[in-house]
């Protein structure tokens, strides 16, 4: 039921935020056979995942810290899965290997400012749109290299 990952919210608050992040994947704009990454799977995260697969992305990468997630993220299309946790090296640099020099698109719905960072570096320099959706804590600062900008 919607609004149940959001403690306190309204079934109508949280169609709100669902409806406001698919705004926010139509920034991004993703087209038939690209390819995106999406951080974090929870409510916020399948509703990007959902998004991009009727956009007709080809591959849409899951990144979460929570392994169990990953199963359920097969319903709305999520094609490959990476927790950042079983890396030996920065999950941007995995996905980036993976996709053979980076996606076309990811959005970002989690809140931490790593994956963040995380997001904007593991899109394909030159053309790759990062979309940050999730609300990082107030003294967080977001540091990247002026290039993915």
């Amino acid at each position: 039921m919607p609004g149940q990952d959001q403690p306190g919210s309204t079934p109508r608050q949280s169609l709100c935020h669902e409806l406001w992040i698919l705004n926010r994947l139509n920034v991004a704009k993703p087209k038939k056979g690209q390819t995106v990454a999406i951080f974090g799977l929870g409510a916020v995260g399948l509703a990007a995942d959902e998004g991009a697969r009727v956009s007709g992305a080809s591959r849409i990468i899951g990144a979460d810290l929570v392994s169990s997630r990953f199963e359920p993220a097969k319903k709305f299309g999520v094609t490959d899965f990476v927790n950042p946790k079983d890396q030996n090296r920065p999950v941007q640099e995995v996905i980036v290997e993976m996709t053979d020099g980076g996606v076309d698109q990811s959005v970002e719905c989690t809140g931490n400012i790593q994956a963040m960072i995380s997001a904007f570096e593991c899109v394909h320099d030159g053309w790759g749109v990062a979309v940050l959706v999730g609300v990082p804590n107030k003294d967080d600062a977001l540091k990247t290299h002026p290039a993915n900008f």
